[in-house]
């Protein structure tokens, strides 16, 4: 989740995908073991911020060259 996080305000090209692989990772730990666990819903938020992120790069890419222009 903190991948997630920072990877929205800080450099979303390297850490949202991180986030979206700790996030899968982090929820099939969890299935596989439900009981050790109770931490899902931050696993699910991991995920869902790196998709978001990674939706975002394109977006700030063209911001970034509209801008330079």
């Amino acid at each position: 989740m903190v991948c997630g996080i920072v990877g929205l305000i800080v450099c979303s090209i390297v850490l949202s995908p991180v986030a979206l692989g700790l996030g899968i990772s982090a929820k099939n730990e969890i299935d596989r073991n439900p009981g050790a666990y109770t931490n899902r819903g931050q696993a699910q938020a991991g995920f869902v911020l790196g998709i978001i992120g990674i939706c975002l790069i394109p977006v700030s890419l063209v911001v970034l060259s509209r801008l330079n222009n």
